[in-house]
């Protein structure tokens, strides 16, 4: 859950909805919690098991964006584009 979290922390600042000082706010709690290592998600694994979730549709998957911690919004994404994000998290 925490890595799930991380990434959407990332993935929402990266599309400019969560501030930067928002952004390490967040990190910074999540780095407290976390007991597994971003950098060891297989991007393609993950990205597989995401086509085969039941809210992806024509490749796209709703996706919860965070504003500010507290404060989320969901809205699709496009998996192939998510993908390469995610090979770049690291």
């Amino acid at each position: 859950v925490v890595l799930g979290m991380e990434i959407a922390t990332k993935y929402s600042n990266r599309a400019k909805y969560l501030s930067e000082s928002e952004t390490a706010r967040a990190l910074a709690t999540l780095e407290k919690l976390r007991t597994e290592r971003l950098k060891k998600i297989d991007a393609s694994k993950a990205l597989e098991l995401m086509k085969k979730d039941k809210k992806k549709s024509r490749g796209e998957l709703n996706f919860v964006f965070l504003k500010r911690i507290g404060e989320s919004f969901v809205s699709k994404i496009d998996l192939e584009e998510f993908g390469l994000f995610l090979e770049n998290i690291r």
